[in-house]
């Protein structure tokens, strides 16, 4: 009896293939959000931390823009970042040989040369100093 029940777990586990949507009855990926205001402006989503009084962590827009501890993001910003004690991190790469493709436009710390390079007119940059 034990195994018919495994195999059963074991068989739903493997075929069920579940989908959420919020503001949508026909979604088109595992978790699918429509916002039902058209402003550009207005929250797609909002994630808060668990603190007593909640912080907003993360804010994204009806017209794409994201914040990062921002709950309103510039409109002229696809990405802002907001902190007062902490920066962001490039990706940290051996040296610009290891991206296969790169794209103008691409930044990097190239750790062989101590440095902050940019992609950029299809060829890396020299090392970014003052």
């Amino acid at each position: 009896m034990k195994r018919i029940i495994y195999f059963v777990l074991l068989f739903f586990a493997l075929f069920c293939n579940a989908q959420v949507g919020v503001g949508t009855t026909s979604t088109s990926a595992t978790l699918d959000i429509i916002c039902r205001d058209s402003a550009p402006n207005a929250k797609v989503l909002e994630v808060n931390n668990s603190a007593t009084t909640p912080v907003e962590l993360i804010t994204a827009l009806n017209n794409g823009n994201i914040g990062i501890n921002n709950n309103a993001p510039e409109t002229s910003a696809l990405l802002e970042l907001k902190s007062s004690n902490q920066a962001i991190l490039l990706t940290r790469v051996a040296n610009t040989s290891v991206i296969t493709t790169p794209v103008n436009g691409m930044i990097l710390y190239d750790i062989s040369s101590n440095c902050v390079k940019a992609y950029e007119n299809n060829a890396w940059s020299n090392c970014l100093n003052n």
